[in-house]
């Protein structure tokens, strides 16, 4: 049995630990993505809660989401 080393500075000698390597960098951008992506949903989410249910609109005469849907519901039934 012989065994050969690669060179220092000549990674690509070893196809195997090459391609582990990129595909390993590769999972790893998926993840880091995957995190912001995560974070980025977050973020909306909150904001979209809070535009939708503290803020007031104009087009609703300054009422909330939440008040103007009861208004139009008690309307509805009169």
């Amino acid at each position: 049995m012989t065994l050969k080393f690669i060179k220092a500075d000549k990674a690509t000698q070893n196809e195997l630990s090459n391609g582990l390597t990129g595909h390993t960098r590769q999972k790893s951008w998926i993840f880091i993505y995957s995190e912001i992506l995560n974070a980025a949903r977050e973020v909306t989410e909150r904001w979209m809660v809070k535009y939708n249910s503290e803020r007031t609109h104009e087009p609703l005469n300054y009422l909330i989401l939440e008040e103007y849907r009861m208004m139009v519901k008690k309307s509805a039934t009169i």
